[in-house]
């Protein structure tokens, strides 16, 4: 995986993290999750805040945070 597909990944992430949260909000069901949520969204945030140097470095780290993310959205889907 290169740089520019780790920061759409991570985008798609972020917004996929939005879209969990707004479900929760309309139907105030897994409220617990939203500190979850919260806590996902500002490390791939602090991910995007890096440079493309410091993500080619830790390429692998990062984009395994973003599966296991990935993971955890696919699950509150089909919670819903």
């Amino acid at each position: 995986m290169n740089v520019n597909s780790i920061r759409e990944s991570l985008n798609l992430s972020i917004a996929n993290l939005f879209a969990i949260k707004e479900k929760i909000l309309k139907t105030e069901k897994f409220s617990e999750e939203i500190i979850r949520i919260h806590e996902m969204t500002v490390l791939l945030l602090s991910f995007e805040s890096l440079t493309d140097d410091e993500i080619q470095d830790r390429l692998f780290q990062i984009d395994r945070m973003n599966d296991a993310i990935k993971n955890y959205i696919e699950f509150m889907n089909s919670s819903f």
